[in-house]
């Protein structure tokens, strides 16, 4: 420190040095939030934010740590668990509400007070894509905040972690269906402002590949021909066409589709001319095309190509047809390389759940619907908890399970009467036993025309006692409060009370299977879990199976589910008959 001469009185001082000082300590720095909390609210008098320190003591019970050992950078992890943590103790939706905006607030002044420089760096390189979404009115805004808690820039920031951003949106209580929109408003905020350019490893363009063309769109003769051939495969009777060859809505829908694909690759992507007609649009010039590109840029699989045979056979039978050579359909295809088996499996193994994990998601429900007070909630769990159940007892495909009517319908799906005469139907053992008492009794019973299956059989069966009691307490007490008006007659609903749309009743299970599980699972995954644990308790019974998946044959179910059974099955049968001797 310099010397410094100033006068006392009359005389001048003289001269002295002032004692050094250490130079002053920085701050230490914030590591808990107990140490955040007393530098916004210090212990002198009553407490400012009382708010935060409850939440506080409520997020230190939810790590189940002291409010002194709460580390600062776990504020911006546990915000999941803590949401599951405040329901679980069946805190109201307004103190939920109140609580998470309180929580958002601590993540807010931890970053103020306590980012070190490296966080401080990287919310500064986020906040022009935070500024793009904090500008749109549906784009979500914790993208930014995730990708900064996992220390992610916007030059590193890809598709797969949005998905993982949305597995974590999950977590906190979202919705499937919401999340799915969400990213799709995330996409289209960045679209819209010419931001894509801020994240050049995140492919902003979902669908920049999507090429199919609406029908509106096709040429008039063309868009005539295809409502033609959708209508003669969906005719109860139509000259020239397979007794089998008849198609559902289902079938049909996709035929329309890759037709549509296929229109919109010939004049978006391949730049082919001017195709009018089905004869030209369905060439092998055009079709060839589209599979080189379908496999080598697309990289799609011959599992999907294969939806093409679904026009080649259309065009095979339709009389207007006759005179089209299409034997080059079957050479092309055959010239298709197999789908990697290591990467299907891998791929569903993401996506599944074991038996003995699905069977236990009822249980769960209901234990959260006996701790629901509000009744309209309560119904809707009651309706998730037969659902899930139902998959894991008769694995119905999905449209058979959504499109059940029950009712005062003349046919409907599922129905309580007395045993049909003159109709075969197999008995239960339990059946049969109460007929001997009463033989106008009633059960029970599901039904579906040939019509109504995808094989084209009529199918009919007693339903499982596994079922009966769910099912009448659904239908007696808790359906009437969810159904809409006027009464769609559908078994299950959707959430207005209407009928469930295929993507809805998807949704439904896969948040369900998340939510209980874990693990988001299609419906019709549902029907592999259960044919593994059927062949694991019956091994080798494939007639069974085949019976209750409602397949076209036995060696249909063998093509599928036999992988492991071949000759050295058959040794082991020989083997367990003759024994030893």
């Amino acid at each position: 420190m310099s010397s410094q001469t100033f006068a006392i009185g009359d005389e001048v001082a003289p001269d002295f040095r002032l004692p050094s000082l250490p130079p002053e300590a920085a701050p230490a720095p914030l590591l808990t939030l107990n140490q955040l909390l007393l530098k916004l609210d210090p212990p002198s008098g009553a407490k400012k934010y009382p708010g935060l320190w409850t939440t506080a003591a409520h997020l230190a019970q939810c790590a189940q740590v002291s409010l002194e050992e709460m580390p600062i950078e776990l504020l911006h992890k546990i915000t999941p668990e803590y949401m599951l943590w405040l329901k679980a103790r069946r805190f109201s939706s307004k103190s939920i509400d109140t609580y998470h905006y309180n929580l958002r607030r601590l993540q807010s002044l931890a970053d103020e007070h306590c980012s070190p420089p490296e966080i401080t760096a990287l919310r500064l390189k986020w906040s022009a894509i935070q500024t793009v979404l904090d500008s749109s009115g549906k784009a979500p805004k914790t993208v930014p905040l995730f990708a900064i808690s996992k220390n992610i820039s916007p030059a590193d920031f890809t598709s797969d972690d949005l998905e993982r951003w949305g597995t974590w949106m999950l977590r906190r209580g979202r919705k499937l269906r919401t999340v799915r929109v969400l990213k799709w408003h995330f996409r289209r905020a960045i679209i819209d402002s010419k931001s894509e350019d801020l994240l050049p490893a995140f492919r902003c363009r979902a669908a920049a590949t999507r090429y199919a063309i609406s029908p509106e769109e096709m040429p008039a003769q063309l868009r005539a021909e295809l409502a033609t051939v959708l209508e003669w495969k969906q005719a109860r009777f139509a000259r020239g066409r397979p007794r089998r060859g008849k198609h559902r809505r289902t079938s049909a829908r996709l035929l329309e589709q890759y037709a549509r694909r296929l229109y919109g690759f010939a004049v978006k992507i391949a730049k082919m001319g001017e195709i009018t007609s089905l004869r030209t649009l369905f060439s092998e010039r055009v079709v060839t095309a589209f599979a080189d590109w379908a496999m080598n840029q697309r990289q799609l699989t011959r599992s999907s190509l294969s939806r093409l045979s679904l026009i080649a056979t259309a065009i095979k039978h339709h009389p207007q047809y006759q005179d089209v050579d299409l034997s080059w359909f079957d050479g092309l295809m055959s010239e298709l390389p197999k789908d990697d088996e290591a990467v299907r499996l891998e791929r569903k193994r993401k996506k599944f759940i074991p038996y003995e994990t699905l069977v236990t998601i009822p249980g769960k429900i209901r234990t959260a619907m006996l701790r629901c007070k509000d009744a309209i909630q309560r119904a809707w769990y009651a309706h998730d908890e037969l659902l899930i159940t139902w998959l894991t007892t008769l694995p119905w495909r999905q449209e058979n399970l959504r499109e059940c009517r029950i009712g005062d319908d003349n046919q409907p799906n599922l129905f309580f009467g007395p045993t049909p005469e003159l109709v075969h139907i197999a008995k239960p053992g339990w059946v049969q036993d109460r007929l001997k008492t009463d033989p106008q009794q009633s059960f029970w019973q599901f039904q579906f025309s040939e019509s109504e299956t995808k094989t084209g059989r009529a199918i009919r069966g007693f339903l499982p006692r596994r079922l009966i009691g769910p099912l009448e307490t659904y239908l007696r007490l808790y359906r009437p409060l969810i159904c809409g008006k006027p009464d769609p007659g559908r078994l299950f609903l959707n959430r207005e009370g209407g009928s469930l749309a295929r993507q809805l009743m998807s949704d439904l299970v896969g948040q369900l299977t998340f939510q209980y599980a874990g693990t988001q699972m299609s419906p019709h995954l549902c029907r592999d879990a259960f044919a593994g644990a059927w062949l694991h308790a019956h091994p080798q019974d494939y007639l069974s199976l085949s019976k209750i998946l409602w397949h076209v044959s036995v060696e249909y179910t063998l093509s599928i589910y036999g992988r492991g059974f071949d000759e050295s099955s058959g040794a082991c049968r020989v083997d367990e008959w003759l024994g030893p001797q």
